[in-house]
Parts: structure tokens; sequence; C-alpha cells
């Protein structure tokens, strides 16, 4: 047998072995689908397809499906094998210069990431330290009830503890009279409590840094064109994680241009490539009674439904919902939870980064991550 890739070997074996006869006979199944894809090809029955690993990266093409079915595999078609062959080696070259484009960016992600990780874990201790500042107050109280208990000079002393009446030794320094202990220990109560509350507003920034630092993550991850990457780097500058460029002052600002889709019953559905586009996607591009969907606690893009001034059917909204968990950080996951609400409901906090918004009045779905290709796939 000449003229097979292991690709095609793969998928004619894959055939094969889910045959009637394959256990019985496997050359016999093996040669059986060989002939059949044989006279597909004579009669001109195949249909010119590239795989696509998330809806953008070409893996492979032929007139066959030669990959397994999976939710990160998805097939376009098309009218001749030219038209199949121009876009899959276009396409695949513009995924090498994404890939080239985008090492530098993703090794200092992961290392913004690494930091934020550290600095959360740091301040999550401190807090607790802080926290457990109650003892601080008892000192003091103790310390100021039993003034005349304690000697000058003396680096302990144990005193009953009035709450539970049990003894508690309590650490002096010597250099200071028993009432300036307690007022000492009063003092670094104070500063605990104090502690407490910056070290909770410092650690809820340091929790959206990181959220925010995902999305860009899981954008860059899904790029597919190095114009993406540059724009994401640009938003980076921007928002003061890494250095701008000369070369970036002079380049014009991206314009939006997010993924686009069609529901089963012909409605709009768009998805932000990154997190400038997708504020500018449900701020000003949809309308408040279009539906908003964002896959629940996961970083990943704003989808818009655009309901024409209809109620959309339940498969329209299977399908949005779809799309934003595929463009999500659960993209290899199965049942993905999809928030989604009137875009009216949608509101942006003062001050919040490039992608954060916080809504109401939602409802959730649970979907498979997928995009529908075959029917409409725009922004390329």
């Amino acid at each position: 047998v000449q003229g097979v890739s292991l690709s095609l070997a793969e998928a004619v074996s894959r055939s094969a072995a889910t045959s009637p006869g394959f256990s019985a006979n496997p050359a016999a199944a093996l040669f059986a689908q060989l002939s059949s894809l044989r006279q597909a090809m004579t009669e001109g029955a195949g249909r010119p397809q590239v795989h696509l690993l998330n809806g953008e990266h070409p893996l492979d093409f032929h007139l066959i499906p030669l990959l397994p079915e999976s939710p990160e595999v998805s097939t376009l078609y098309f009218d001749s094998l030219s038209q199949a062959l121009e876009y899959y080696y276009a396409h695949r070259d513009s995924s090498n210069r994404v890939r080239q484009k985008s090492a530098d960016l993703d090794k200092t992600l992961r290392s913004i990431l690494q930091k934020l990780y550290l600095k959360k874990q740091r301040l999550q201790e401190d807090r607790l330290e802080a926290e457990n500042s109650e003892k601080y107050r008892l000192y003091g109280e103790l310390l100021t009830a039993n003034l005349h208990c304690i000697r000058p000079g003396d680096d302990t002393v144990t005193l009953t503890n009035y709450y539970d009446g049990a003894p508690l030794s309590i650490p002096l320094d010597k250099r200071l009279s028993p009432a300036k202990n307690a007022q000492s220990y009063f003092k670094k109560y104070g500063k605990a409590k104090t502690a407490v509350r910056e070290k909770q507003l410092q650690l809820e920034e340091t929790e959206e840094e990181i959220l925010y630092i995902e999305s860009v993550a899981e954008f860059l991850e899904a790029a597919s064109l190095p114009e993406e990457v540059e724009a994401l780097r640009a938003e980076l500058a921007e928002n003061g994680f890494i250095r701008k460029r000369k070369a970036d002052a002079k380049a014009p600002r991206a314009r939006s241009c997010p993924h686009e889709y069609r529901s089963p019953e012909g409605l709009r559905i768009l998805a932000g490539r990154n997190n400038a586009d997708n504020d500018h996607l449900t701020f000003r591009t949809a309308g408040p009674k279009d539906l908003w969907f964002h896959a629940k606690d996961l970083a990943g893009s704003h989808v818009i439904l655009f309901t024409e001034g209809r109620e959309p059917s339940a498969d329209s909204l299977r399908a949005a919902a779809s799309v934003a968990a595929f463009y999500s950080k659960g993209r290899s996951s199965e049942n993905v939870p999809v928030d989604y609400t009137r875009v009216r409901c949608v509101k942006k906090p003062r001050g919040a980064r490039p992608g954060r918004v916080t809504f109401t009045d939602h409802h959730t779905l649970y979907v498979t991550p997928s995009i529908d290709v075959s029917i409409s796939h725009k922004g390329e």
C-alpha cells in the first residue's frame, strides 16, 4: 500500500477497529476500509476539509475525517481541495508566527503569575497572623489588672486568665515598666487590627490582578493571529505589567475584531479576543436587551447573543453558552457552567481592570465547550 500518510493510516485503523469483523480478521477489515476509501476517492465522494484545534489552529486536511471526535477539534469544509490547501497552509504559517511572537509574552505572564501567587500566599499568612491578635489585648488587660503582681525587670509573669481561670504565662520586656508592658501589648493589638484590614485589601487587589493576568494568559493561548498577540502586549503595557516598547507608541490601536458565529436560528454571536475587546463588545457594541454570556468563575471571553428584539430559542442560548465555554479556561472540560443575563444588567466597577464586570439577574447553563464553524466563522 503506497501513498498513505500516518494520519490517514490512523483514521483507517480507527474505522476498521469499529467494524463488525475486525476481531475475527483484522487484515480483512483494514483492506475493506482501504478499498472503500479508494472507491470514494475515485468517485469524487470526498469532501475537502481542514481540522482545527480550538477552532483556530490547522491540524490536518483531507477529503475524509482524519481525527477522532473531540470538543477541542472542529472541522471546516470547502468547495474544493485547492481552497482547503490554501486555507491550511496560510493559517498554519500564521499559527507558527503566533507561536514565535507569543513565546516571550507567555514566559512573562508565567513569571508575573508566579510572583502574584507567592504574594497572595504571604498576604494570607500575614492576615492570619494579624487575626490571631486577640492574645495581645488579653495580655494588656491582665497586666493592667495585676500591675502589683509584677516586679520590674522580670522577663515573664504568670497570671490567672479571668476568662477561663487557667494560668497564663505572659512575656515581658525587662526594659519597660509593668504599665508600659501593658501599653505595648495594647498598641500591638491596635496595629494588628489595622493590619487585618490592610492585608485584606491588599489580598483582594492581588486576587484581582491574578484573575486579570490569568485572563490575558487564556487569550494568549487562544490567539490565532500575530495582531492578537500584539494587542495583548499593548494591553499589558497600558496596565503597567510590562514596559512599553518604542514601536508600540507609533503603532495604531487595534480595532475590536471579535470571533463571530451564528446560532441555529441565525442570530449573531460575538466573542471577545482580549479584555479590551470584551469591554468594547459589552459596553459599546451590544444593546441593553441583548444577552451577555461568560463562563462561571473562569477567565474567558465576553460573549454576546444579539437577540434582534425577540426571545431567542433554547438552542440559541445553548449555542452562545457553548461558545462562551469554549473561549474560557474551561475549554477542555465538560459540562461547564455558563452565566448569562441581559446586557443592561452588566456593570463596569469604577477603576476596574479591562474585562472586569459585575452582573445581576443571571441564569446558568451547563454546556460542553463547542463552536460550530460550519455555520459561520468570521473575523479571520
